[in-house]
């Protein structure tokens, strides 16, 4: 899964890419590129169903440009079928050291359904 996302953002957007996390040595010039990766899995309640979560987060300079959120949920949903995680997604903000630039982030969730019987039989 963690490869057709990565194949999805890198059709989409060329900025970069990186798994679990971005380099804190060496870090990339510009701050315009997406971390991936798992995030979390569930366990249903009243079942042996799983929901594995995958977070796409998006760093930018400045800001994320109006709506691309979107048009990243689009091109990953596309590419993987999952949907949206039904949580909250928060912006959050740093600044860049030593240029003092501001740099905006978001991390989307998306979840995969997994059929405890299938898995674990």
């Amino acid at each position: 899964m963690l490869e057709k996302i990565q194949r999805a953002l890198e059709a989409f957007d060329d900025m970069g890419y990186y798994f679990g996390l971005a380099p804190e040595e060496d870090p990339p010039q510009a701050w315009n590129y997406f971390v991936v990766s798992r995030e979390k899995m569930l366990k249903k309640e009243t079942s042996l169903d799983f929901s594995t979560h995958y977070a796409v987060t998006i760093y930018r300079e400045e800001e994320i440009p109006q709506e691309y959120e979107f048009a990243v949920m689009k091109a990953v949903m596309d590419a993987t079928g999952m949907r949206p995680a039904n949580e909250e997604f928060l912006f959050e903000y740093v600044i860049k050291e030593g240029a003092g630039t501001m740099v905006e982030k978001l991390k989307l969730l998306f979840a995969k359904a997994s059929i405890g019987a299938k898995v674990l039989n």
